[in-house]
């Protein structure tokens, strides 16, 4: 297997929390403007009532974005998409994590919490939420995209992931928005289809999914595609339902 080597600095700009300057943990991200924060940090600049915006963009919140509503969903969610990444990235955060903790609580003199009722808890709610491994290939059914520049090649927004089997397609949509935007590519979570073997995906979905019943019995990696739909239209052909037809 070959290594593949990556200037973290490169990186940086898309796993850092411009609010603790840290790498993101637990990250949060923004439904409408796909910033990402980590949990704490966000948490704590909503609750303290610092501002109602997005601290990159200033978008405005509604009246519960972090619960939601009976009638709307919160606008900020956990990301469990990138919380995979920086973890596939950066395995070296977790240990630094628990040894500065060990640190803290040695130097104030007070006990530990206990692995088995924090620290395990917390690693067995990410491998429920994450599970197995799975390759797949996300490419646009056309290069019809909307671009702020020069529209970029096909190829260019193709995107190669390796993510546990638990995600589902709503976390795809998430994913695929944030990397299309750092293309110039501006798509609404509502006006993105992803589609396998000529079948609409539900956002209910999860990877598993796809892999035993859609993709079964083909190996990986599992290849997806993507295009913009109207975002007021219903979804089409959907697996499991009737079929009709959808223009680009």
């Amino acid at each position: 297997m070959h290594k593949l080597l990556v200037n973290t600095s490169e990186l940086n700009p898309h796993f850092v929390c411009t609010l603790c300057d840290g790498y993101f943990r637990q990250p949060y991200t923004i439904r409408e403007c796909i910033h990402t924060f980590c949990k704490s940090c966000i948490f704590k600049y909503i609750v303290s009532g610092v501002s109602n915006q997005c601290p990159i963009c200033q978008l405005e919140f509604g009246t519960y974005p972090l619960s939601g509503t009976k009638t709307k969903p919160p606008q900020i969610v956990q990301d469990h998409v990138m919380e995979g990444l920086v973890r596939k990235l950066f395995p070296h955060l977790d240990p630094q994590d628990k040894a500065d903790e060990e640190a803290f609580y040695e130097k104030l003199k007070f006990k530990a919490r206990s692995e088995s009722t924090v620290t395990h808890g917390k690693e067995a709610k990410f491998k429920r939420m994450g599970g197995a491994l799975v390759k797949m290939v996300m490419r646009p059914v056309k290069s019809t995209l909307r671009a702020t520049g020069t529209p970029p090649r096909t190829k260019d927004l193709t995107f190669y992931w390796e993510l546990p089997d638990k995600n589902r397609v709503s976390d795809l949509k998430i994913c695929l928005r944030k990397f299309l935007s750092k293309k110039n590519v501006v798509m609404e979570l509502g006006e993105i289809q992803i589609r396998c073997e000529d079948k609409t995906l539900g956002k209910e979905h999860s990877l598993e999914f796809i892999q035993r019943t859609i993709w079964h019995p083909k190996k990986a990696p599992i290849l997806m595609e993507y295009r913009r739909v109207d975002a007021t239209s219903k979804t089409l052909d959907t697996y499991g339902g009737p079929k009709a037809e959808c223009d680009i």
